[in-house]
């Protein structure tokens, strides 16, 4: 096995390992860094295999902690919300609405790492705005996530449940990009010997994950998503500023 094919392997066991116990993250993190090794048009629909597989797995062998009432709504929503930030991303001159959010993204997890617990919401009628939220980022900047991910954490569901619900919600989205990438013809012969090196490595992510998500205390569960979230938001600064950078 080359050495780059060896980095790419160990990414996305770390990067599945963190979406076991989450519920996000594979992409956020193997993207990036996978890309440093391989070619970006290979590191792309490789993520969202080993993404639809984290789902598939877990999902098949836990489906029972989904919470439906919420994830219909968030589903339902994003839909509705999704065509909104497609104009909003067409009517954008620049990057610096990207910039803007990862601010906005950093700023609300440190200060829920500063003052936790202060909002709770006891019923799923949330679920619409979060969700309409979520369809508006996706569709500016596939980045659905944070607004769910948020909901989830104040609905102070336990991290079995929380984690489901987000993968549950995530699954229409990756059935469709994973399918996109085949027909448009970016299942190489790369991608798939890539995907078939590191699917072992994967179910061992998989199985410390869930592991680390029956094990972890809930106050220090909820703690650990805000982190990750900081980190998804820095990681975008970072991402958008350098590319402002490069002429």
């Amino acid at each position: 096995m080359e050495f780059s094919q060896l980095a790419v392997v160990f990414v996305l066991f770390f990067a599945t390992l963190i979406a076991s116990v989450f519920g996000f993250g594979v992409g956020l993190i193997a993207i990036p860094i996978i890309a440093l090794f391989i070619d970006i048009r290979i590191a792309i629909p490789l993520s969202a295999m080993a993404a639809l597989t984290v789902i598939i797995v877990i999902l098949l062998k836990q489906w029972r902690e989904i919470n439906f009432q919420s994830v219909w709504r968030l589903i339902v929503a994003s839909c509705i919300g999704t065509p909104f930030g497609l104009l909003f991303l067409k009517s954008i001159q620049d990057n610096l609405s990207k910039l803007i959010l990862a601010v906005i993204i950093m700023l609300f997890s440190g200060y829920y790492l500063l003052s936790p617990g202060i909002i709770r919401l006891r019923t799923d009628r949330g679920a619409w705005f979060f969700g309409a939220m979520a369809g508006i980022l996706g569709g500016a900047y596939a980045l659905p996530g944070p607004p769910v991910l948020i909901y989830s954490v104040f609905r102070q569901w336990p991290p079995g449940s929380m984690r489901t619900t987000l993968l549950s919600f995530f699954l229409p989205n990756s059935m469709i990009v994973v399918t996109s990438h085949w027909a448009g013809g970016l299942w190489t012969p790369s991608v798939l010997v890539l995907y078939g090196l590191s699917l072992p490595a994967m179910l061992v992510g998989i199985f410390i994950g869930n592991y680390l998500n029956r094990i972890i205390p809930k106050k220090k569960f909820s703690k650990a998503v805000y982190y990750l979230l900081f980190l998804c938001g820095l990681i975008l600064f970072v991402q958008e500023y350098q590319t402002r950078l490069t002429p």
